[in-house]
């Protein structure tokens, strides 16, 4: 967890910095301790305390290193870290290497098992978002069923999970994030790199559905997929950046300006400047 806030939070105080023209020196240092941090530690290790104490987990993140964290049960499936709260790996990194690790992780990884069986299900485990941040929306009819089943709300939609004077939202909290980033991510390939706009990135193909949602960048994304085929996508701009969008279809697209003349724009990445109180929408060119 240590080594993945680093990781996540540094390259963003570098940016900052760079954006306001300050702190130059620190800037370097920062650079220096990126450069020079530790690897996570792997299952492999044998100072590591690996995910399931087997040759499973030979090829997946450890929890740490013997000595300091002997006895505890990471109730928050740490290993899970990088990938949320601290995106340092995303689908956007297109690393295949990491991206087996995560993929494997999430299938070893004990409290999302128990998410997904439904057993023990506690208001601290966030292993749905990050389930939904690495693309397996398989899983989530079984996330949003195993927690209705778990929480038996109050009136006003809180939870006595943690007891009769516990009141608590965090579980609203973490299933709309999990929707959320199924339907829509914005996301860096690293962590203070420009986001990237992808629509229904974990999401059922047996569901329709349609979405209005904020995305970083000052984004405003509208889509819709129905029989697991995105109908279109449109943006509007608050902000005046450029926007970058994953083609949803994989094929040639038209973006225009609503109520104006298009463009056509092909490949896996779509760029294209904006104006500030500007809509777009993009099509795939039949």
């Amino acid at each position: 967890m240590h080594l993945a806030a680093i990781r996540g939070t540094a390259p963003l105080a570098v940016r900052a910095a760079e954006i306001l023209d300050v702190d130059a020196e620190l800037r370097e240092r920062w650079k220096e301790l990126l450069a020079n941090l530790a690897p996570y530690p792997m299952g492999a290790d044998p100072r590591a305390k690996a995910l399931t104490g087997g040759a499973l987990a030979d090829d997946v993140w450890a929890a740490g290193y013997l000595g300091e964290i002997n006895g505890q049960n990471n109730p928050e499936d740490v290993w899970l870290t990088p990938v949320f709260p601290f995106e340092d790996w995303t689908l956007e990194t297109r690393d295949a290497a990491t991206a087996a690790i995560v993929q494997k992780t999430l299938d070893l990884a004990p409290r999302h098992a128990a998410v997904l069986g439904g057993a023990g299900l506690n208001t601290a485990i966030r292993t749905p978002i990050a389930a939904a941040r690495a693309g397996r929306g398989k899983e989530l009819p079984q996330v949003l069923e195993r927690y209705y089943a778990a929480f038996a709300p109050l009136p006003n939609g809180m939870s006595l999970f943690e007891g009769p004077t516990a009141a608590s939202v965090e579980h609203l909290g973490l299933l709309t994030t999990t929707l959320q980033e199924s339907l829509l991510q914005s996301v860096s390939p690293r962590p203070g790199e420009p986001e990237v706009i992808r629509v229904f990135p974990a999401w059922p193909p047996e569901w329709d559905a349609s979405f209005r949602l904020l995305a970083r960048g000052g984004f405003l994304v509208s889509s819709e997929v129905k029989k697991g085929r995105v109908q279109f996508v449109e943006i509007e701009s608050r902000l005046g950046e450029e926007c970058r969008l994953r083609n949803p279809w994989g094929r040639t697209c038209v973006v225009s300006e609503m109520n104006g003349g298009g463009r056509e724009l092909a490949g896996e990445l779509l760029r294209f400047q904006t104006a500030a109180g500007t809509r777009y929408r993009c099509i795939c060119k039949e």
